[in-house]
């Protein structure tokens, strides 16, 4: 007998030894040369599995499809092969530490430490095993468990060969920096019904609302003359730039926003006496304030045009990706399939919202509704990265349960809904 929640931890150990960080600055896709070293490795062990249908593309994109015994919906799986650049060492050592109720050393050397008292949560793991990195990096779950899961789900099924309907697993890049994996994606060549990334967080946390996204450049042309003589004609572009930036409302930033209060977040500024840009995220769960932030910022713009006309202010707002739940109207047969597998699992389930984006976010605007679930992390990008084992084989316990239960939907082309038989 195949024990499959120990694969599920030799496989995460696994791929953490690659180096899949990726680079925002790179211009290719994969951005980091480990992200395909990742995806042939992964792509050995699924052939070696005996699963036929693989296929890895020069970007690494990696698609797995196992054919269904049985009609039903096709439904694909997702996660990505990048880890973030949070400016810590990308080599990562983990740990499995059984957790007794008292401070955790994650690094004896360099005083690394998380109690419980920092860190409460840790209190519903308690008697547990869990993974933790040793201090100096992130731990990756985000997204190496989410890998674990979906090769671990192709395992079992071509071994096991349970009743169930055409399963695709996909493997993307660079979702860190972008989200730029997802984007290459065909949803219409993929021809799944529905999707899920296994990118979320802690043990039972279940997410189909994202912030709508979108990022602004605003470049400010100033007029350089030698300060002694720039009475009436140096014009500080710098000066300008804090003129705008006081503009924006205080509390309407990521330090002072939770739940689904959306913000304005300046990210990056750069001056000289010629030239100021500034860099600006923005993001809201609801679409309509989502466009009034926009038309905000660009009448915020107009105004400092207008007060300083010697200036040129060029700027450009670029849409990021989009609501989960802004397609959710026609289609909520993937949230109730999930639902019920947890319930049967005996799964908690909360939904909170995301306050960022996932691969789903590409995928769900693209006409493929894709859902997040989750992988039982914690405190993802930070040092204090956490992966309790059993939630982490529970993630992986909920993907088979999914695909069990859409045996027993019924597909009815052109229909929104699934309806049990």
């Amino acid at each position: 007998m195949i024990n499959y929640q120990q694969k599920l931890i030799n496989y995460f150990f696994e791929y953490l030894q690659f180096n899949t960080q990726s680079n925002e600055t790179a211009k290719t896709i994969p951005s980091t040369s480990g992200q395909m070293e990742l995806a042939r490795y992964i792509f050995k062990q699924l052939r070696d599995f005996g699963i036929q249908d693989v296929s890895l593309d020069d970007q690494a994109v990696l698609i797995v499809r196992i054919d269904g015994s049985i009609p039903g919906p096709t439904i694909a799986f997702l996660s990505h092969l990048d880890t973030a650049d949070i400016g810590m060492n990308p080599e990562i050592q983990a740990q499995k530490i059984h957790f007794t109720g008292n401070e955790i050393i994650l690094n004896s050397e360099k005083n690394i430490i998380m109690s419980p008292e920092l860190f409460p949560e840790l209190l519903q793991y308690l008697g547990e095993d869990i993974i933790f990195s040793t201090g100096t990096s992130i731990l990756g779950c985000d997204n190496k468990a989410g890998l674990a899961v979906l090769t671990t789900l192709g395992e079992y099924l071509i071994r096991e060969k349970p009743e169930h309907s055409t399963v695709i697993l996909i493997y993307v890049p660079d979702e860190e920096i972008g989200l730029l994996g997802s984007q290459l994606l065909d949803t219409k060549k993929i021809n799944a019904d529905f999707a899920y990334t296994i990118d979320g967080g802690p043990l039972g946390e279940f997410g189909y609302e994202t912030f709508n996204a979108a990022s602004a450049e605003i470049t400010i042309q100033g007029i350089s003359i030698h300060p002694g003589s720039g009475k009436d004609k140096l014009v500080n572009p710098i000066l300008i730039a804090n003129d705008l930036i006081n503009q924006f409302d205080p509390l309407n930033t990521p330090e002072h926003s939770e739940g689904r209060e959306g913000f304005f977040w300046i990210h990056d500024i750069t001056g000289n006496p010629t030239q100021a840009k500034i860099e600006l995220i923005i993001r809201d769960f609801d679409l309509k304030e989502f466009e009034n932030k926009k038309q905000w910022l660009r009448s915020a713009i107009k105004d400092i045009s207008l007060r300083y006309p010697k200036a040129k202010i060029d700027y450009q707002i670029t849409d990021n990706y989009a609501n989960i739940a802004n397609t959710l109207p026609s289609d909520r047969r993937c949230i109730d399939l999930a639902m019920q597998a947890m319930e049967n699992l005996g799964i908690t389930v909360y939904t909170e919202p995301i306050r960022g984006g996932t691969d789903g976010s590409i995928l769900s605007a693209n006409g493929l509704i894709t859902p997040n679930l989750f992988t039982g992390g914690h405190n993802f990008h930070s040092i204090y990265e956490f992966l309790p084992i059993r939630s982490f084989q529970q993630s992986f316990e909920t993907a088979v349960e999914i695909v069990k239960l859409a045996k027993y939907y019924t597909k009815v082309e052109n229909d929104p809904n699934f309806k049990t038989q």
